[in-house]
């Protein structure tokens, strides 16, 4: 500790004595010499580079300082105008009509009969080769039911008798509809492997989800349609 501290003393000192010898000498400096002296070019223009770079720094910071308070400002008259303008029942209109094609974005499904109070088991009469069962599940309000094979494809069917809302993203699907035997199903097809396919139906007091990474329609169709 002692001998660090000697070490910045002898340092300090050290420092003022050259800058003193330095200063000494160029008051002693004849001034015929020192306007002789000339500094190659090189100098000149870091010197002015380091200028103009100084002089940026202190516009864009005064450039920026000014900006925030214009933007605060901004905002501020933004949220008082744009409280008045609500008053008007025209503008919430417009409002509520943004609103709602954002949420087009999502397609929805509202399944609303009335229905008992239980929900009855899945039984699947057809089964695609390599599928076995690995989960079940059953509730007051679901039952499902899920199947997969060695590839990693699962077969997830579900049913509820409650009332119901799924949403599903249609910016990875194609919908359309898909018939069977005994109702019309409306099916998301993945245009991405990473998403699975969907289809919901309605039959009676039920629906239905089945969930799967199967790509083949006639293949899921027959599943469904052997539905019990």
């Amino acid at each position: 500790m002692a001998n660090d501290y000697n070490n910045e003393m002898w340092e300090s000192l050290l420092k003022a004595t050259v800058i003193k010898n330095s200063l000494d000498d160029l008051e002693n400096y004849p001034s015929e010499k020192i306007n002789k002296v000339v500094l190659p070019e090189h100098y000149d223009y870091k010197m002015k580079q380091l200028i103009k770079r100084l002089r940026f720094r202190e516009l864009s910071r005064t450039t920026l300082r000014y900006c925030k308070k214009i933007v605060s400002i901004i905002i501020f008259i933004t949220g008082i105008s744009f409280a008045v303008l609500l008053q008007f029942e025209e503008v919430r209109a417009a409002c509520h009509n943004v609103i709602t094609s954002i949420c087009d974005k999502y397609i929805q499904f509202s399944f609303t009969n009335d229905i008992a109070e239980t929900t009855e088991p899945i039984i699947l009469n057809y089964i695609p080769d390599g599928f076995r069962l690995t989960e079940t599940h059953s509730t007051k309000l679901r039952y499902y039911v899920t199947y997969s094979n060695s590839d990693g494809d699962i077969i997830r069917l579900q049913t509820s008798s409650k009332k119901h809302i799924y949403q599903i993203d249609v910016e990875h699907y194609d919908l359309y509809e898909l018939e069977l035997d005994n109702a019309t199903g409306q099916f998301f097809k993945s245009k991405d492997k990473r998403f699975e396919n969907y289809l919901y139906w309605n039959i009676n007091e039920s629906y239905y989800i089945l969930q799967t990474t199967l790509t083949d329609e006639n293949e899921i169709r027959k599943i469904v349609e052997n539905v019990k």
